[in-house]
């Protein structure tokens, strides 16, 4: 019984340790309480440019930019279909009170007739903003999987391992 105890307690330090670690990100930020901005110049039929969308940090905490996406919207006679917008994934920190730069590319398609140039696209931004939490990483290298379980099941095997070998002592005397 006293093995179990100890046990017991040492999963009990180890999933202490392994809350202390944080989670790869923080809570969830609602959708349109992050402005987003962006304009794009030197379109023509068949050229893709970058789009730097600007998003503006009004949080006291950094937040982190998983990814960005675009859906443009018809510019008077010319198709939305004409533009085509290719989501972010880079991930991208923002300090509190200040704005960062996500690259987006935007093609206009090659068919775009005359009446596509000159054209103002309106374009609504979406994306996954999180609050990004102090020391906390992506992930492990290579694989973006969490440190808690290799964690936690790493310990649990040593003391199971500790248990053990006590046992096997005290049977031998």
């Amino acid at each position: 019984m006293r093995s179990v105890t100890r046990l017991a307690g040492c999963l009990l330090a180890v999933l202490l340790t392994a809350g202390a670690f944080g989670a790869p990100a923080g809570a969830a930020i609602p959708r349109d309480s992050v402005p987003v901005t962006g304009e794009v110049d030197g379109l023509y039929p068949g050229a893709t440019v970058e789009l730097v969308a600007t998003v503006t940090n009004r949080y006291p905490f950094e937040i982190l930019v998983k990814s960005i996406d675009a859906t443009p919207s018809n510019a008077g006679a010319c198709p939305a279909s004409m533009l085509t917008v290719t989501e972010s994934t880079a991930e991208v920190v923002v300090a509190p009170g200040a704005s960062a730069g996500v690259p987006l590319q935007v093609h206009l398609d090659h068919s775009a007739s005359d009446v596509c140039q000159g054209a103002t696209f309106t374009v609504a931004f979406s994306g996954t903003v999180v609050e990004a939490l102090p020391g906390a990483t992506n992930g492990l290298a290579f694989t973006g999987g969490s440190i808690e379980a290799p964690l936690l099941g790493g310990t649990a095997l040593l003391a199971l391992g500790v248990v053990a070998i006590r046992r096997a002592r005290r049977a031998t005397a």
